[in-house]
């Protein structure tokens, strides 16, 4: 009887060391996947992060083109206006610059 006892004890004890090597196992795997699930979704999102910069830089320029544009344009106009104001005062100067050096 003490034989079969110790037996069955034997036996208890290698069940027991094969499951705790079969969850060791199981839980490897798991922590295995679980790193390369992190690995993937840490790659995907670096993606999405670099798409949306794209984006978001595409939309600055654009930006930044328009208001260069309006700038231009502004400039023009200034550049127009003081033309004019030149054209209108052309006449008076020119009368200045005479009656100076006939005096």
């Amino acid at each position: 009887m003490a034989r079969e006892s110790a037996e069955k004890i034997r036996e208890t004890e290698a069940e027991a060391r094969n499951k705790i090597k079969s969850a060791q196992l199981e839980a490897d795997k798991i922590s295995k996947e679980a790193a390369e699930k992190a690995v993937k979704i840490v790659n995907e999102a670096k993606e999405t992060a670099l798409q949306q910069s794209k984006i978001l830089m595409s939309q600055a320029e654009e930006e930044a083109q328009k208001e260069i544009q309006q700038l231009e344009a502004q400039n023009i106009e200034a550049c127009n206006q003081i033309r004019t104001m030149a054209e209108k005062n052309k006449d008076s100067v020119i009368s200045f610059i005479i009656r100076r050096i006939i005096e």
